[in-house]
């Protein structure tokens, strides 16, 4: 996707913005805008991804053929074609479908089935999620290919609703099989190994097995909140040692039990072993594509590293160590067929074998991570565009924008891992439920793409339909496989989807409902001299920043508040802390901002994207202030505040009394214009007239009547500022049906409750807030 990324210092405003002027950002923001990594740096990223994204992938050679071959008999020819199944599903789907096509599909370096959503919404008008404005679309994350004209598919795209409501139903689904998927990682992985010990002692018993293993995947989730940076640091190395040990075991069964194992290379084996086995074939699949388990952390995981990282370690060290270990094994079992149930630790050389079952121990361990770490980028980029509850995000890495960590979800993952160790106890059964929701993810990913292809890539029609038959038939034929074993144990992702699905669309009903409500319900900015109008109102010192959730318009929440508080304080600022369909915004474009009609009366909206966390507290007061400061210097600030500003050369406008009234002072303006370069002009005067002494006037330049509102407005700051924050209660309004009753009043309310308040998200001193009460009949 083509951007331009204007400068750092400088803005990007609309037809009908007012300038922002230069400044900086918040400080966390302004580190993760880099020109892109280094090669030193892409190399790093590739070392740190080992130990975060490929261990899934890496220890898969622990339980694939254990599950592929549940069902006998297992002859020569069956292992033959099961390795070459394997091989070219793990270069077709793993290689050239992730690593060639799907990695480039990001938004922005963010990768995922969110990512892939807000690429869409970008480029076409489907979005249900986020109300824009149309300055919005000057931002420089948002800026798309230009294109002469839609194609069919945006035309079909934009003018059906229900297309829109099905895509946002498909991308949360897609959102929620991650998840699960990062329940069921660290326990199919940890508890593989652990099962190892069970080669040499077969005396020990399975509940034995299963608490080492939850231990363990105590131990894990305890570590997370050091970071993904640091974890993937600490892991990386034991990844490395991993794959060159297992590929060192693959050599050696290859030379020792079967060197003409590579004829598995030819397709011809893996068609003929379906076609002899039949049924049973088609059900070996289940196991067989378990191999790919973790490519979707590549795409997911993408926010933490980068593109070429990711595939640099995948082709240079993951993919051959892999198919070295896979055909190791198949080699292995050709004269060992008895063995398949633990083939992995059977086919380990016994003098390695212990030093083999730790390293494997803390390779699944590593395999768990890159789930986890993918959990968190799609929470993350649900609760941003609106679709969860609000959770409390921390940034891991000032250098990395997507390395995150979320308390409650970790711990909440934590928990639900260990109940599915506790409740399957063996790793077969796992597998069936891990298979489905590895293919599910798979399945959803391929149908986005292919609508990137058409839609964002604007290339021929016919080449996204290509993507999706060729990729989309294969998963299909896997997902079958899987979805035959739901009654053993493949229900578990699918409750589990549904759970966190009903969640999403009951946050993202009623969060839309409630915007509704706002929009329907604001003060417009014409009405605040009437709203203001009772002589009971007074100013009091200080600023005050009332938050808002409406990017346009005063919420329904001030005309509360000033009903019953008639007092207003020297500066208000109406903020709206807003998420934009991309993942960051530049520091410059951060704000926009304008004054209103009333003195002292701002509004401001404040962007992020959708993988960013709002800078809160001093920091931001400063932030704002500075904004504030730089749109008083501007020309266009005292037009748009009412007072007359002629821009014809070679006269003098007459004297006209301003609309903004200072503290002390009415001023007029009186602009005059030499003919002339710009350069030439003698600067603007003003006449100050005092309340005291109607005929005592003032002559100021425009330079010292700035002076004084800057004054005016630092002293204001120093004066304190206060929170104001609408704290609303929503329910159902009368007449409304008993479904949205039951949805609004009983479910929405729940979530409502037990999510992040903005106080704690945005980090306010509770010392200075006050809070709104007000209903919403929604």
């Amino acid at each position: 996707m083509e951007s331009s990324s204007p400068p750092r210092g400088t803005t990007s405003a609309s037809e009908d913005d007012q300038p922002e002027g230069e400044g900086t950002a918040d400080a966390v923001s302004s580190q993760f805008q880099k020109a892109g990594p280094s090669g030193r740096d892409v190399l790093k990223l590739a070392y740190q991804s080992l130990g975060v994204i490929y261990g899934d992938m890496g220890t898969s050679p622990l339980y694939v053929f254990s599950n592929t071959f549940e069902i006998p008999p297992h002859s020569t020819n069956d292992i033959v074609g099961a390795v070459s199944l394997i091989f070219w599903t793990l270069t077709v789907i793993g290689l050239i479908k992730y690593v060639m096509i799907v990695l480039s599909a990001d938004d922005n370096g963010e990768g995922g089935t969110a990512a892939l959503y807000t690429l869409l919404c970008r480029h076409v008008n489907i979005s249900l999620l986020i109300s824009q404005h149309k300055s919005d679309k000057k931002l420089a994350n948002y800026k798309t290919k230009k294109h002469a004209s839609h194609s069919r598919l945006e035309t079909c795209m934009e003018r059906s609703p229900m297309l829109h409501k099905l895509l946002l139903v498909v991308v949360m689904a897609g959102s929620c099989m991650v998840i699960g998927d990062g329940i069921l990682t660290p326990a199919i992985s940890v508890l593989s190994a652990v099962e190892g010990i069970q080669v040499v002692a077969t005396s020990l018993h399975q509940n034995v097995v299963v608490l080492i293993t939850c231990l363990i995947l105590i131990g894990l989730f305890v570590l997370q909140r050091f970071g993904t940076a640091k974890v993937g640091f600490l892991f990386a190395p034991v990844v490395l040692l991993w794959l060159g040990l297992i590929s060192g075991i693959g050599i050696y069964n290859i030379v020792v039990h079967q060197p003409s194992i590579f004829r598995a290379f030819s397709p011809h084996y893996a068609i003929t072993f379906l076609i002899r086995n039949k049924k049973n074939g088609w059900i070996m699949l289940g196991g067989v594509v378990l191999s790919i388990t973790g490519t979707e952390a590549m795409f997911a995981d993408l926010g933490h590293f980068s593109q070429r990282s990711i595939q640099i370690a995948f082709a240079g060290v993951v993919y051959p160590s892999l198919v070295l270990a896979y055909f190791g094994q198949a080699a292995y079992l050709t004269k060992n067929p008895e063995n398949v149930a633990d083939t992995f630790f059977k086919s380990v050389p016994k003098p390695i074998f212990w030093p083999m079952l730790v390293i494997a121990t803390l390779a699944t361990i590593v395999a768990s991570q890159a789930m986890i770490s993918g959990a968190f980028s799609v929470i993350n980029q649900s609760c941003n565009l609106g679709c969860f509850p609000r959770v409390k995000v921390i940034y891991t890495s000032t250098t990395v924008q997507g390395q995150i960590y979320i308390p409650e979800v970790n711990y909440t993952l934590m928990i639900l891992c260990i109940a599915v160790v506790v409740g399957f106890r063996k790793t077969t059964a796992i597998g069936n439920a891990y298979g489905i929701a590895v293919v599910s993810v798979m399945s959803i990913t391929t149908c986005l793409v292919a609508l990137v292809i058409v839609v964002v890539w604007h290339q021929h029609f016919l080449l996204g339909i290509l993507f999706l038959v060729f990729f989309g038939s294969i998963e299909a034929v896997y997902l079958s496989s899987v979805l035959y074993k739901v009654a053993s144990g493949g229900w578990v992702p699918l409750v589990i989807a549904t759970f966190i699905l009903s969640i999403m669309l009951i946050w993202q009903f009623g969060t839309l409902q409630k915007h509704k409500f706002d929009l329907q319900h604001m003060v417009h900015i014409d009405q605040l001299d009437e709203l203001l109008g009772d002589s009971r109102i007074t100013r009091v010192p200080g600023i005050g920043l009332f938050y808002s959730e409406t990017d346009s318009g005063i919420p329904p929440t001030f005309s509360h508040f000033i009903s019953n508080i008639p007092a207003i304080h020297q500066v208000l600022v109406f903020i709206c802390i807003k998420y934009v369909p991309v993942t960051s915004v530049l520091p410059g474009e951060r704000f926009y901002m304008k004054p209103l009609a009333v003195k002292n009366f701002y509004q401001c909206v404040v962007r992020y994207g959708y993988n960013e966390t709002p800078c809160a507290g001093e920091a931001f007061d400063d932030l704002l202030v500075g904004k504030i400061a730089e749109l008083i210097k501007q020309d266009k600030y005292w037009q748009t505040a009412g007072v007359s500003n002629s821009s014809s050369r070679g006269t003098m406008s007459p004297p006209v009394e301003a609309k903004i009234t200072s503290s002390t002072s009415e001023i007029v303006h009186l602009a005059k214009f030499a003919a002339g370069p710009p350069s030439t002009r003698p600067p603007r005067t003003y006449i100050q007239l005092s309340p005291s002494s109607p005929h005592s006037i003032t002559v100021k330049t425009q330079a010292e009547v700035i002076n004084e509102e800057l004054k005016y407005l630092y002293n204001a700051k120093e004066s304190g500022v206060v929170y104001v924050i609408g704290c609303t209660e929503v329910q159902a309004k009368p007449g409304s049906s008993w479904s949205k009753r039951f949805i609004i009043d009983i479910l929405y309310c729940v979530l409502r409750k037990n999510s992040r308040s903005s106080v704690i998200m945005l980090n306010i001193p509770t010392t200075r807030l006050i809070e709104v009460g007000m209903i919403y009949d929604i």
